[in-house]
């Protein structure tokens, strides 16, 4: 299950709140299938509508050259970029993600695509600030400025902690790892399962297939319907132990 995201009004929104106004240790992550390589796509962004990027804790997206980008908004007007050395292949699905841990000076930041280090590059160096924060909604699929693109996106997930490789993984092969988790959602089931009130605004947007995360990828059959209670996971009422393994209740019938 995923979300295709064919305009640059297609998204889906979530209410702010405190929590999800990251300056310190970040974490984001999502599966990403890239329809079109040649332009920007905004993918988990928590910006300012009347100021496109401005005042923005986090946007992490693509730019249009298929390469992730995260920009973290300093003392509400400057900013500091972040592009990774790797670049995203169009036409098949790709997990991305990215660890920042809101430091002045030179910040600590890692990106991945499909569980591997692709070192970082920082390219616009202006941190004498602290990240900035604002009271917009968080956006899925395309920022508050209409910066959409042309994609399907997965298993979006955000953190206050900086996740390890090895979490990192977790998260690609089972759609997330709990350690620090504020916000996930599985897109296409747009509910917010961090355990938060979060309802979604859907706009635009077609359900369509998912990752093809299963046994191959590690993944336990928990997500494919054969699921057994055993408790919910302590913090997240969404999610329960299959096997003795944190996973999402399959009671969304299936993955695909």
């Amino acid at each position: 299950m995923a979300r295709n995201f064919t305009t640059t009004t297609d998204r889906v929104e979530y209410p702010s709140d405190a929590a999800l106004n990251i300056t310190g240790n970040l974490s984001i992550y999502c599966w990403i299938y890239l329809n079109a390589g040649s332009v920007y796509h905004s993918l988990v962004s928590k910006t300012n509508n009347d100021a496109g990027g401005s005042a923005n804790p986090y946007d992490f997206r693509t730019n249009n050259e298929a390469v992730p980008t995260l920009s973290c908004t300093r003392g509400g007007t400057s900013y500091d970029l972040t592009d990774s050395t790797g670049t995203i292949s169009t036409g098949a699905w790709h997990h991305v993600a990215v660890t920042h841990d809101g430091a002045t000076g030179t910040p600590a930041v890692v990106m991945y695509i499909d569980g591997i280090d692709a070192t970082a590059t920082l390219t616009f160096d202006d941190r004498t600030d602290a990240v900035s924060t604002n009271t917009q909604p968080l956006y899925i699929g395309e920022r508050g400025d209409e910066l959409g693109g042309d994609c399907r996106i997965a298993c979006v997930g955000i953190h206050n902690v900086i996740l390890t490789a090895g979490e990192i993984k977790t998260a690609m092969r089972r759609g997330w790892t709990p350690r620090g988790l504020v916000f996930f959602s599985l897109v296409g089931h747009d509910a917010d399962l961090s355990g938060s009130a979060r309802t979604p605004t859907v706009s635009g947007t077609s359900i369509v297939d998912g990752p093809p995360i299963g046994p191959p990828f590690g993944f336990d059959l928990g997500w494919m319907g054969a699921f057994t209670a055993a408790g919910a996971v302590a913090g997240h009422p969404a999610m329960r132990r299959w096997g003795g393994v944190p996973h999402l209740a399959s009671h969304y019938g299936g993955w695909n």
